[in-house]
C-alpha cells in the first residue's frame, strides 16, 4: 500500500538562483524515511514503498520538485535488475547527501548494463550522493572518456559493495576538488585504469580490488590523496599497479595489510606505508 509522504509547501525566492531545482513551488519532505522503489512491475507500488519508478533516473527526477529536511532521508531502492540498458545516471539534487541508492536484488548485486557511449553514474558541480550500494555497473568498451562512476568539480560520493567493469576509460574517476569513500568494491576489465584521483581530490579506499584493467589499478595525480586500507589491492593490471604523478600521495595506514603493486613514482611524488602494510614493488 502506498504510504503518504509528509510534505510542506513553500516558495523559493527568485533571488535564490543557486538552488538547482527548477521550480518555484518546492515541497519539503519531512518523513524520516521515504522509500522510492525501482523495479520492472508497473502494475502496483510494492509494499513498503512510497512510490514506484522504472529507472533510478526517474526516481531522482521525481525529487526535483522536493527538498529534503535535515532530519529526513530518501532511499531509492532497486528490487530487481532492469531488463533494458541504462543511460547515464545523473545525481544533481541539492540535498543529495540525504539520498541513498541501494540495490536489493536478493543474494546478488543488482546488475545494470549501460548503453554504448554512456557513463554509469555522474555526480558533478558541487553535488553529493549520500550512498551508493550493492550494484554491478557494466559498461561497453566502446567510445572515449566514458567512466563507470565520475565524481567531478567539488562533488562527493560514498559507495560500497560495488562491482564496476567494462567501461572504455576508468572504473572510477574522482577529479577537481572532489572526494570519494569507496568500500568493499571490485573494479576490473576497464579500458584504461581502475581508479583515478586527480586535481586536488581525495579517495579513501577500504578493501578495494583493482584487477585486469588495461593500464593501472590506481592513479593519483596533481596534488591528490589516495588512502588505501583494508586489504586493497592493485594486482594483474596491464601496467602493474599504482602510478603517482606531480605531488600526489598514496597512504596505506591502517594495519590491514593492503597490497599495492607500484608501477613507479615520478615527479616529486611520494608513497607512505603504515608499519603493517606491504609494499610490493614491480619493475616495468
Amino acid at each position: 500500500m502506498k504510504k503518504s509522504i509528509i510534505l510542506t509547501s513553500f516558495l523559493i525566492s527568485s533571488a535564490a538562483t543557486s538552488v538547482a531545482i527548477a521550480s518555484e513551488n518546492i515541497q519539503l519532505i519531512t518523513q524520516p524515511m521515504t522509500t522510492l522503489c525501482v523495479n520492472n512491475d508497473i502494475s502496483s507500488i510494492p509494499s513498503g514503498c512510497d512510490e514506484r519508478f522504472d529507472t533510478i533516473q526517474e526516481a531522482l527526477s521525481y525529487l526535483d520538485n522536493y527538498m529534503i529536511a535535515s532530519d529526513a532521508t530518501v532511499k531509492i531502492e532497486m528490487t530487481e535488475a532492469p531488463t533494458s540498458s541504462y543511460y547515464t545516471i545523473y545525481v544533481n539534487h541539492p540535498d543529495g547527501d540525504k539520498i541513498n541508492i541501494e540495490g536489493s536484488c536478493g543474494s546478488s548485486k543488482c546488475e545494470i548494463n549501460f548503453k554504448s557511449g554512456q557513463n554509469g553514474l555522474v555526480v558533478e558541480n558541487g553535488n553529493k550522493l549520500g550512498s551508493l550500494k550493492n550494484f554491478a555497473f557494466i559498461g561497453k568498451i566502446v567510445g572515449d572518456k566514458i567512466n563507470g562512476i565520475s565524481v567531478v568539480n567539488n562533488s562527493t560520493i560514498q559507495m560500497s559493495e560495488m562491482e564496476i567493469y567494462s567501461f572504455p576509460q576508468h572504473g572510477i574517476n574522482v577529479n577537481n576538488n572532489s572526494y570519494a569513500s569507496i568500500a568493499s568494491t571490485t573494479i576490473h576489465g576497464n579500458g584504461k585504469s581502475g581508479v583515478v584521483v586527480s586535481r586536488n581530490s581525495n579517495i579513501v579506499a577500504d578493501n578495494v580490488q583493482t584487477t585486469a584493467n588495461s593500464e593501472l589499478g590506481f592513479i593519483a595525480q596533481y596534488n591528490s590523496l589516495l588512502n588505501l586500507n583494508g586489504k586493497s589491492s592493485a594486482i594483474g593490471n596491464g601496467l602493474k599497479g599504482t602510478k603517482l604523478i606531480v605531488f600526489a600521495t598514496a597512504v596505506c595506514d591502517d594495519g590491514n595489510d593492503s597490497e599495492v603493486n607500484l608501477a613507479g613514482v615520478w615527479q616529486d611524488s611520494s608513497v607512505y606505508w603504515g608499519d603493517n602494510c606491504q609494499n610490493y614493488t614491480e619493475e616495468e
